[in-house]
């Protein structure tokens, strides 16, 4: 019976991680304020749907360079994102089912103002460039996983683990 009940629940958490990964959602957002630009980009969606090129005129002050967001501790994850000025204009790019940037870096542009970790909220990445623009004004938010996503995880694997032991004894 203890069996039975183990194999409902993996089959059962194992079925809602599958529901909450599977289906499409938003992946990255970017927004800029002076042109109400603010787009939603598709997570895993066609090739090059996860690149924004020269979405908007950077202010004319603006050198090109770049802000770099990072999966985990910068320079020591992945690169995840980049948003980048580049002639005059702003670009965004962010990874393709993992892969790695296919339009980053961007020839002319080689001085990385900052590198941070992506938290998943909107982060204030305007504030970063050199000048700084004012806050606000340049927002991204990045694709990480849910803590509820996490959790199911957690507890998928610790039904299975059990599920393994009891088969073992």
């Amino acid at each position: 019976m203890k069996n039975k009940v183990l194999y409902t629940l993996a089959a059962a958490l194992a079925a809602s991680f599958a529901a909450t990964t599977v289906h499409a959602q938003p992946s990255d957002e970017v927004i800029y304020t002076p042109t109400s630009y603010d787009v939603f980009l598709p997570e895993n969606g066609p090739p090059g749907s996860e690149y924004l090129p020269a979405f908007a005129p950077a202010p004319v002050n603006l050198p090109n360079q770049a802000v770099l967001l990072y999966d985990g501790v910068p320079g020591q994850s992945e690169l995840s994102d980049a948003l980048w000025v580049q002639s005059g204009y702003f670009y965004f790019e962010s990874d393709y089912n993992e892969q790695p940037l296919t339009y980053y870096p961007a020839s002319g542009v080689t001085a990385v103002v900052a590198s941070i970790q992506e938290t998943g909220e909107l982060q204030d990445v305007g504030v970063l460039l050199s000048p700084a623009l004012p806050s606000g004004t340049l927002l991204v938010m990045s694709d990480v996983p849910e803590p509820s996503t996490l959790a199911l995880i957690g507890m998928g694997g610790t039904a299975l683990a059990a599920l393994i032991r009891r088969r073992k004894a």
